[in-house]
This record gives structure tokens, sequence and C-alpha cells, in this order.
């Protein structure tokens, strides 16, 4: 009984550190997102709806990864391999 107690715990542990970071996840696509519309950004004259946009874009990647300001880079590259996988 107390093996299989064991047992169970252990998978539920282990199950858990493998399972990848959705909001983290959320944070590295709005960060994409607004990376992306800023580079559109460059290549045209900016319109009172583009900087509507962006200034949203900005407000979301903000709030998506407002976890995640003080996470040392090197658990954020293993984060973000996660995501990717």
């Amino acid at each position: 009984m107390r093996n299989t107690l064991f047992g169970l715990f252990s998978v539920l542990i282990l199950s858990a550190c493998s399972q990848k970071d959705t909001q983290f996840c959320s944070c590295m696509e709005a960060g994409k997102n607004l990376n992306d519309f800023t580079e559109k950004l460059w290549e045209k004259d900016v319109t009172e709806a583009d900087a509507a946009k962006h200034k949203e874009l900005k407000k979301t990647k903000s709030e998506a990864c407002e976890n995640y300001q003080t996470m040392d880079g090197k658990e954020m590259l293993k984060r973000k391999k996660e995501c990717e996988d």
C-alpha cells in the first residue's frame, strides 16, 4: 500500500513537471505578435488605427508576461523550448 501511494505520488509529480506552461506560451505568442506588428510599422506610415492596435498589442503582452518579469534567462529559454515542442 505504501509503495503504491509513493508510486502514484511520483507519477503525479513527474507529470506536473513535464507539462508546458501555457501562460508562458501565451506570453511568448503575445510578444511575437507585438514584434511582428512593430516590424510592419517600420515599413509604412503609421495611422491612428495602427497606433491603437500597437497600444493594444503592447497591453496584451504586458498582461500575459506579468508573472515572468523577474525570471532568469535559462528558465525562460527552457520554457520557450517547451512551447515549441
